[in-house]
């Protein structure tokens, strides 16, 4: 009879414990079948941790000597982990056509001749169905552990807390901030006395209040200060897709879940602050009068890095983009410029310069997908170790300073490894999916411009970034007219400059003057 090499593997969880037993049983069941033990790995490690030496040192020299061995034998499927690393080293050795032999199961799952044991495969299959049931068992415990610690009063929502709050000094409950109380009760004060949130983050910086952060305070921070209905004693632990406007997340059954917290303010003054909010909103109705061509944070500013926004006054006078530190009395004295005319110079360098915007090298994507299929599974192994530490501190099996400590460096890391894929798919472009509809026509072997206006949608296919500095080019006789250098920077980092200035009645392409048609002329 032919001898069959095999590898054999042990494991205990603890120092105390020997091996010995697995050992003795699984070298008598080689000799009744005449198998040949080339190598041996055994280890004292936990389950639960999936990294062993030991079984990484098996598939690696199972992977290396694939043609010499025939099987890996364990005395139980528990020795190779839980059901998911069981199921991952099963697939393993399968690729290398090694099989798998567990003597308490009775699972060989390839015969002799290296083909596939079908009965093995029904095993498999029910192995996944218990891993799968496991993982959904986790979820539920975890999001019910959660609840209800959430329930008792206790914060689960990590270790930075809602501006005005702070932990128990003791324990895991939420309970009011002595010193951030009184700036709280100032911006709702302040706010339904019919200051704007621009107005009251200037106060509070005029007064030095220091933020969590140590930034500045900004409009947007008070805004969401004034629409949380935490400070009136309403903690919003989960939000119904429904009541929310984020329509790229899919609908949530059910209602909005509210949990009883410290209220900092009366519910009568929320009510009445959001009800001055809502009649507020978008009052002299511009932003639904106007669709800018270059909005949502497209330019940015060359002097301070900030994002150029659209200023745009109710009597249609000084409309223009601007550098957003404007608007914080942080000024960095960048130019702002005309919307009409550098909307109309954006469109005009597109229509004649798009095909030089759009010079790439496609091989360049290669490097960054194969980054990004990387980056993705290393934040699935952050996923997985989140879920049990949720798991572990739901069982109480940490306390909260380690859960906090444990859940800080995983969404530091997460977040280093989603700035990563961000930067490597910013970097990928598929420029045969960009479509200009009628654009352009073909005549005569070329192409030529035949729709004049350009829609936001075909900018945004084409143009990444468009930075704005100051230059010291003179392109009037008027001392207080400025110049402005604009970069139009596509999305192959491809780059086209032009001139502007606020009061020209041109701009300079491509070392020639370009006038403006009508109204954007003045």
């Amino acid at each position: 009879m032919k001898t069959i090499n095999v590898c054999m593997y042990t494991r205990v969880s603890r120092d105390i414990m020997d091996y010995n037993r697995q050992i003795s049983d699984i070298k008598d069941h080689c000799q009744k079948h005449n198998y040949n033990i080339v190598k041996e790995f055994s280890e004292k490690e936990t389950g639960r941790n999936r990294e062993r030496k030991m079984l990484t040192e098996l598939l690696e020299y199972c992977k290396e000597n694939r043609n010499d061995i025939s099987f890996v034998l364990v005395s139980e499927l528990s020795r190779l982990g839980r059901t998911g690393q069981v199921i991952f080293t099963i697939e393993t050795l399968n690729e290398y056509k090694i099989g798998l032999i567990s003597l308490k199961e009775t699972l060989k799952t390839l015969n002799d001749d290296r083909t596939v044991n079908y009965t093995s495969g029904l095993v498999m299959s029910i192995l996944s169905s218990i891993n799968s049931y496991e993982l959904e068992t986790t979820k539920y415990r975890s999001k019910s552990g959660l609840m209800y610690s959430a329930k008792q009063g206790n914060w689960t929502g990590g270790k930075m807390l809602p501006y005005g709050y702070m932990r128990e000094p003791d324990g895991k409950k939420l309970v009011i901030n002595p010193e951030e109380k009184p700036v709280i009760e100032d911006i709702f004060r302040l706010y339904c006395e019919g200051n704007g949130t621009q107005k009251i983050a200037a106060y509070l910086n005029a007064k030095s209040v220091p933020t969590r952060t140590g930034v500045r305070w900004r409009d947007k921070v008070v805004y969401d200060i004034i629409m949380n209905p935490l400070y009136y004693g309403q903690r919003l632990y989960y939000k119904d897709r429904k009541e929310s406007k984020n329509k790229n997340k899919p609908e949530r059954k059910g209602q909005s879940f509210f949990i009883p917290a410290p209220a900092i303010i009366s519910e009568e003054t929320y009510k009445q602050a959001n009800k001055i909010r809502a009649s507020n909103y978008n009052k002299a109705g511009i932003n639904r009068t106007y669709d800018y061509l270059l909005d949502e944070r497209l330019i940015t500013c060359g002097v301070c890095g900030k994002s150029y926004f659209a200023h745009r006054r109710e009597d249609l006078r000084d409309n223009a983009y601007k550098c957003i530190s404007i608007r914080y009395q942080e000024n960095c004295g960048n130019t702002s410029i005309n919307i009409n005319k550098l909307e109309f110079a954006v469109q005009y360098v597109f229509l004649r310069d798009m095909y030089k915007l759009l010079k790439f090298d496609e091989s360049k994507n290669d490097k960054n997908l194969s980054d990004i299929k990387t980056l993705k599974a290393e934040l699935k192994k952050i996923e997985n170790r989140r879920n049990k530490l949720v798991e572990l501190y739901t069982f109480e099996k940490i306390d909260m300073q380690q859960f906090d400590k444990d859940s800080d460096a995983l969404k530091t890391e997460e977040n280093r490894i989603n700035q990563l894929i961000a930067e490597a798919q910013s970097k990928i472009v598929n420029v045969k999916s960009i479509s200009f509809g009628a654009l352009y026509e073909m005549k005569d072997g070329k192409y030529e411009i035949n729709k004049p206006v350009v829609s936001k949608e075909q900018i945004r296919q084409v143009v990444k970034q468009i930075v704005i500095n100051k230059d010291p080019k003179i392109l009037t006789t008027n001392r207080q007219d400025k110049t402005v250098k604009v970069d139009i920077i596509s999305v192959t980092n491809q780059t086209v400059t032009i001139y502007l200035s606020q009061r020209a009645d041109f701009f300079l392409y491509n070392g020639k003057k370009v006038k403006y048609p009508g109204k954007n002329a003045k």
